[in-house]
Formats: structure tokens, sequence, C-alpha cells
């Protein structure tokens, strides 16, 4: 403990703020101490250390592991719950597992458009097509295949309805995505 901070707990797990596994935060170095920045139940903040080796110390005693070099330009370490990391190494095998014989294809989130070709909002045009993103299929389960660019965009449409799309890919939209010429489209 520190300055009369609170003494250290742990969880079996760490969510963040929506309730996914998280594993990860930042140790960061102030003016006076070194802090955990987390999105997680760790906080911004709340658990302080005079030093980085009293930081890592209380840390791996408490179930984390500590990064040996910084992670980034700006000095801060990476933080690791051990038992979460494991819990999402768990939880992605599971999945592996669950889709390792699915049938790819392609989902879309909302209608497509009654022109059959979506809009670039980049450029200002139409896509050859109506944009889609790859997927996998298990009966009436679905795992979207997202690359970094992608996820930002399907965080922007997650929400509306899904559709199963058919139809040939007939070029690649403004952020990588498959354009499709829609033979038929079924609602998830």
């Amino acid at each position: 403990m520190y300055r009369g901070e609170i003494k250290m707990t742990t969880l079996d797990r760490y969510t963040d703020s929506r309730g996914y596994l998280m594993a990860d935060s930042l140790l960061i170095q102030s003016a006076s101490d070194w802090y955990i920045d987390s999105t997680t139940q760790l906080g911004r903040g709340t658990y302080r250390w005079p030093t980085l080796d009293n930081a890592r110390s209380e840390l791996l005693a408490s179930g984390f592991a500590v990064s040996s070099e910084p992670c980034n330009y700006a000095g801060n370490y990476l933080v690791t719950h051990l038992a979460t990391a494991q819990a999402i190494t768990e939880q992605q095998q599971r999945a592996n597992d669950e889709f390792a014989h699915a049938e790819r294809g392609y989902i879309r989130f909302g209608a497509c458009p009654k022109n059959g070709r979506s809009v670039n909002n980049r450029d200002n045009c139409l896509e050859a097509g109506v944009s889609v993103f790859e997927a996998e299929f298990v009966g009436d389960k679905y795992r979207i295949l997202l690359d970094s660019t992608l996820q930002a965009t399907w965080a922007l449409v997650k929400d509306r309805p899904a559709y199963r799309i058919y139809g040939k890919v007939v070029g690649t939209g403004a952020d990588g995505e498959p354009v499709v010429n829609v033979s038929k489209a079924i609602r998830l």
C-alpha cells in the first residue's frame, strides 16, 4: 500500500464496461508515482505505488504479469491479468471448435439497398454492388470475420437487423469489404 491507498484486491476475471473479458491494462508513471490505467474494474488511478519495483512486486503477487520493457513510446508497461487472459484463450478455443466446420459466406447489417448498390460515403459514389462482411455460419449462429478497419465499420452498423447474403463478389468496397451482386438475402 502507498500513501493510504486501498490494498489491491483481485477478481477471478476482469471485464470492460460492456461485460467483455479484458485482461490488459497499463501501468503508467506520473510525476510522483506509478498507477494502473484500465477500462476494467481496476479503474484509473485507484492503485498507486511509489516505484515501478513496488508496483511490479504487488501485481505479480496478485496474479498479474508485467511487461519487462515499456510497451509504447510513453514508457507505459503492459499489465495482464493471467486468469482473465486464460479465460479469453479458452473462450476463443471454444468458438474455434464450434466454427471448425463452418460454412463461409456473407452477412450484412441492414436491408440491402433497393438499387443493389451500397453508398461509398468516403468517395461519395455508389459501390459496384452491396457491401457485406465475410462471416462463418453454423446453423443459426454466425461469426463475423473482421480486420481492424472493418471492426470500426461493424461498430457503426451492428445494431441493425442481420441478413445472410448470397451472391457473387463483384468488387471491394472503400473499407476493404467485399461488394456483392446479391442473388438472395435472408433475415437472421
